[in-house]
């Protein structure tokens, strides 16, 4: 894609060769231009399916080259 869709929040090192911080203190959040992708995901645009672990939770059907239902 052309767009990133996550960004990350913290200190990933620097190019000067600085080392990037614990993994408590660095962060990945949705870009704003994901927001889009999730628009409609609440209007039966995709399958859903329930999990097996909690049966109260759902997951997608499909995932990037992957089936599940």
């Amino acid at each position: 894609m052309r767009y990133p869709l996550i960004t990350g929040q913290g200190n990933f090192g620097s190019i000067d060769g600085d080392p990037p911080a614990a993994m408590r203190y660095t962060e990945a959040r949705l870009a704003p231009i994901a927001d889009e992708l999730l628009a409609d995901i609440d209007q039966n645009t995709v399958d859903f399916m329930l999990t097996s672990t909690t049966l109260s939770a759902s997951q997608l059907c499909y995932l990037p080259d992957y089936q599940i239902c």
